[in-house]
């Protein structure tokens, strides 16, 4: 009896090293058997290409890599293409461990400026099933202006100055004879910065311009016969120390079918901020002479910065002309009283 005791005493170590020898190869079974699952698996490699700064004209042409590291056929089901002038060749299957090419093609003829551009793909990667190559690129135009429009936004105490370049890529020397400008309320000079190549256009807004919205252009005449003309907008926004922004409000043409339907009428909603410089005021009261509007101030104490929607009210609203005037009343100093038009029509 002892000796059979002292038998089993001896074995039971073995027995265990052997059970967990068996666990370790049936989970070594297992996972050799999860990892020869067959599947597809779809690699996109250095997916974003950056063209750089490219003449307008040129077409642009790139080859990324689509790579299946999966055991399985790679199958690309579905392509789309955003920006414009792209094409892309993209092969529809890809064998196991091998990799082909998705080749994009771009025609410039028709750009300027920042351009950006996707081709994304649908395979039956049903791990990663979506996947996408970005591209990027600045085209400039024979005679680049940069930029093509100003945007001032001041107030009436300040001055402003912004600048443009034009650069003449072209063969032929350009030389600019002569500035028109198209509104008073700025001043233009042209500066040489290379003959024949580049220049510089400085636009300043003075002090002296007063409260409103300008919306104005200068233009340079040129001795190149197949760009006589550059034209630049200058966009004005002379603010006061508290203002509305916008300016108006216009519901624009409206049916009466429109103004009676509840979901119209709140995307019909327009919204006002009115703005103080420095420091908070108050809005003491909102009038309308147009009386069929519903009007939401938020916040309801002091701030700088006030939001007030403007709504259809929820009740018949005639037809005929919306023309009338929003007047908000404040206690900001200087500023008792801003008015704000208020144009639309129902038919």
């Amino acid at each position: 009896m002892a000796a059979a005791f002292c038998f089993f005493a001896k074995a039971l170590p073995l027995m265990f090293m052997r059970i967990i020898l068996l666990v370790l190869l049936l989970l070594q079974g297992v996972g050799a058997a999860y990892a020869q699952d067959p599947a597809p698996k779809a690699v996109a490699e250095n997916p974003h290409w950056d063209f750089g700064r490219v003449a307008s004209g040129t077409t642009l042409e790139h080859g990324f890599s689509l790579r299946n590291d999966g055991t399985m056929p790679l199958r690309v089901e579905n392509v789309r293409l955003s920006g414009e002038g792209l094409k892309a060749r993209v092969s529809q299957t890809i064998p196991p461990g091998e990799s082909r090419e998705v080749v994009a093609k771009i025609d410039t003829s028709s750009l300027a400026g920042p351009w950006a551009w996707q081709i994304a793909l649908q395979t039956n990667d049903e791990a990663k099933p979506a996947l996408s190559y970005n591209m990027e690129a600045y085209v400039y135009l024979p005679l680049e202006v940069d930029p093509l429009q100003l945007f001032f936004s001041l107030y009436d105490d300040e001055t402003a100055t912004k600048r443009i370049t034009i650069t003449n890529h072209q063969a032929d020397p350009l030389a600019i004879k002569d500035i028109e400008k198209k509104g008073g309320h700025f001043q233009a000079t042209v500066s040489t910065l290379e003959a024949g190549r580049k220049y510089r256009l400085d636009v300043t807004v003075p002090e002296s311009v007063g409260p409103g919205r300008y919306l104005e252009a200068v233009r340079l005449n040129t001795d190149d016969p197949e760009h006589p003309t550059v034209q630049v907008g200058v966009n004005i926004f002379v603010k006061r120390n508290v203002y509305v922004f916008p300016d108006s409000v216009s519901f624009g043409h409206l049916t009466a079918q429109q103004t009676n339907d509840r979901k119209a009428r709140e995307l019909l909603t327009q919204t006002l901020l009115v703005k103080k410089r420095s420091g908070d005021f108050a809005i003491t009261g909102i009038e309308s002479t147009v009386p069929f509007l519903s009007i939401q101030k938020t916040p309801s104490g002091r701030a700088a910065t006030f939001r007030i929607d403007i709504s259809l009210a929820d009740k018949e609203v005639p037809t005929g002309p919306l023309d009338g005037e929003l007047k908000i009343k404040t206690d900001a100093p200087g500023f008792p009283e801003l008015l704000v038009p208020i144009t639309g029509e129902i038919k």
